[in-house]
């Protein structure tokens, strides 16, 4: 395993490679703890390592069934989030499943449930709820030859016991080559790629990007149903990707959150990330040559439309598909940046973004409100990125991109359904920071600590504080350390592991942090818990509660999520937002701040970028009525009210004086305790 620097670093080492961005060297200090003497504030590596905290759920056994690959969450509610896979088990027929890991107290048993698929999938890429109906009932995996659809609610028992859900499997790429990942939106469309085999009929490959209706599904006769799709012959060797150390890896396809318009993804042949417009059937692609790199895998895209992808080369490649910089001023800009992870042999797998908040408050600070998680299978490893660096122009002219109406045939089949129980054990694992070579700071975590190797993919967990993520470990073996299974069982090492890992609080504070006020998810909320951090030594005694290295009287953020401690209270759920805009003088900005019967506080601090301006607070409750009106005050206004009905509360803050300014402005609930 390749560890990047030596173990024993100093943690204060951490600040000397933070390099002054927009946000300013002093800034990026102040995120640690706001002092002058920021080296003082620092625990020494041997009384502080680094380290990140590590939730682990081994499923049971269950013959070849192993190697989950493909992950996401789905969130139902503020209680009840649940996490998907899919097993891959390459080139082994008849063992691959979908499971569902049903997450409601983390410190309590989790429930998990799988569905088998079919025989013949040989090895499994993306998957994806079908989130067009309010139960968000259907599951979408993506299989090397098939496309196949559970119906997680259509179920039956037999006599015996045996409990089955239908299950479509349509086969819709026979003979393609690699598998791609499954991209779905709103209106039950599910986006997959693929690349046609040459066959005695034809005398080349044809790439495409494909969409099926998946709630358009026609009977044809029992046991046999079609559905309509269409494809857009996109080229570039779509759905295939290139891999190494014998676990494929998964061929980009995404959307925007939100917004299935624009579909993206891997196009090997020509090293680039294709860009589809499924209304005007066009093409564009970014090249990644543009950045120096090579071999494009999984994507992710965010709510804001910005473009991650991960690449055999071991960079992290940000595209941003309509920002123009230097000299490319045209309709069909972008901008690019390029993030090499740090060490040799990463062979990445999965990618994915974490956002908190907008894309900046300015166009100067690009990366503000983002960091980036991925998996190096090679080196073990979780790393997360806090991405800096230049922004490279690129023109990407769309070309056209024909699309073929075509029906496929799918199998009325049945899924075996099967359910348990697992206990989650929390560990704690070696952060590792790589020096800052001009493209961002890399956080690693060495998960080879504890057992668990060629971590596959993985998903921000939403509900957790700010970089904070589940992924898949394609080979986990017991360690002496794990309750979940006995290490001296030889066959315990062929397990189902899930992870979830909580980095260390990033040198890069969210414009919309999540509270979360149980640092060490035992269940117990930080105000009653004696020993908050879950490390042998009570608070009464110990001198950093969140274990990020700073000691507490330094620091501005005691459990590490990001919400300054001004604003926020352990007995509380807090929410903030915050807001940027330039204001020409005598004008307001208004906003709207949603309350709920829980809500207890309302909070809005709005700052001048010119301290001498004045500026001033309104806020008027849902029927009209001005609550509370802060008068003008130079540079900054604070304006705070008790709401005394649950709706839509309207904040306006004005610029009083003559001229222009940028007006930055915080927008903050409090609310009762969700625990």
């Amino acid at each position: 395993m390749n560890s990047k620097v030596d173990q024993t670093i100093l943690p204060e080492h951490v600040v000397q490679w933070l390099r002054p961005t927009a946000l300013g060297a002093a800034s990026l200090l102040s995120v640690f703890g706001g002092a002058a003497a920021a080296q003082s504030q620092f625990l020494t590596g041997s009384t502080c390592p680094l380290q990140a905290q590590v939730v682990e759920w081994d499923l049971p056994q269950g013959g070849t069934d192993n190697q989950p690959g493909a992950i996401f969450v789905d969130i139902r509610s503020s209680s009840d989030s649940s996490v998907w896979f899919v097993t891959r088990n390459t080139g082994v027929a008849d063992n691959q499943k979908v499971y569902k890991l049903q997450l409601r107290d983390r410190k309590n048993p989790a429930s998990f449930t799988s569905w088998t698929l079919d025989g013949a999938s040989v090895v499994t890429g993306g998957l994806r709820r079908v989130h067009a109906s309010e139960d968000a009932r259907f599951v979408i995996v993506r299989t090397l030859n098939l496309l196949e659809l559970v119906d997680t609610q259509k179920c039956t028992t037999d006599a015996a016991g045996t409990k089955t859900c239908e299950r479509l499997d349509f086969l819709d790429q026979p003979g393609a080559l690699g598998v791609s990942d499954v991209a779905t939106d709103s209106q039950s469309n599910v986006f997959t790629a693929a690349t046609t085999p040459v066959s005695e009929t034809t005398t080349e490959r044809v790439s495409y990007v494909q969409r099926l209706k998946a709630n358009a599904v026609t009977q044809l006769k029992p046991g046999v149903v079609t559905a309509n799709v269409i494809r857009w012959n996109v080229g570039g060797g779509a759905g295939t990707c290139q891999f190494a150390g014998g676990l494929e890896c998964i061929a980009g396809v995404a959307t925007k959150r939100g917004d299935s318009r624009f579909v993206y993804f891997s196009s090997p042949a020509d090293n680039s990330v294709g860009e589809l417009d499924t209304q005007m059937d066009t093409v564009r692609r970014f090249p990644l040559s543009t950045v120096a790199a090579a071999e494009p895998r999984q994507i992710d895209v965010d709510e804001e439309g910005i473009v991650w992808v991960v690449t055999g080369s071991d960079h992290l490649v940000r595209i941003d598909p309509r920002k123009k910089v230097g000299w490319c001023t045209s309709s069909n800009c972008a901008a690019m940046s390029s993030h090499r992870m740090p060490g040799a042999a990463n062979d990445p797998f999965g990618v994915t973004i974490d956002r908190g908040g907008r894309r900046g408050r300015n166009e100067s600070e690009q990366f503000r409100n983002e960091v980036v998680g991925y998996t190096a299978t090679g080196s073990s490893e979780v790393g997360l990125l806090i991405p800096d660096g230049k922004l490279f122009p690129v023109e990407a002219k769309p070309n056209p991109a024909p699309r073929d109406p075509e029906t496929v045939t799918g199998d009325q089949d049945r899924a075996t359904q099967e359910t348990g129980n697992v206990f989650p054990d929390f560990k704690k694992v070696t952060v590792v920071p790589a020096p800052d070579n001009g493209d961002g700071l890399f956080l690693e975590a060495e998960i080879f600590e504890k057992g668990s190797f060629a971590p596959l993919g993985i998903t921000p967990d939403r509900q957790g504080r700010f970089g904070t993520f589940y992924y898949a470990v394609g080979e986990p073996m017991p360690d002496e350390d794990s309750a979940a299974v006995d290490p001296l069982d030889p066959a315990a090492s062929v397990l189902k592991r899930i992870e979830r890992i909580t980095f260390p609080r990033v040198a890069r504070r969210p414009d919309n942090p999540r509270d979360k006020d149980d640092y060490d998810d035992d269940g117990i909320r930080d105000d009653k818990d004696t020993d908050r951090d879950d490390d042998g030594v009570s608070d009464s005694m110990d001198k950093d509660w969140d274990n990020d290295c700073v000691v507490n009287e330094m620091d501005d953020d005691d459990d590490g999520d990001h919400l300054e401690d001004k604003y926020d209270r352990p007995d509380r759920q807090e929410q903030k937002r915050t807001e940027w805009a330039p204001t020409a003088g005598g004008t307001s900005n208004t906003y709207t701040v949603t309350t709920t019967s829980s809500t207890t506080l309302i909070t809005v601090v709005a700052t001048a970028s010119d301290l001498g301006m004045p500026i001033s607070i309104e806020i008027v409750d849902p029927l009209g009525v001005v609550v509370m009106s802060a008068v003008p005050t130079p540079g900054t206004a604070l304006a705070t009210t008790v709401p005394l009905r649950a709706g839509n509360y309207t904040v306006r803050v004005k610029n009083n004086g003559l001229t222009s300014v940028g007006l930055e402005t915080l927008l903050i609930t409090q609310s009762l305790p969700l625990m």
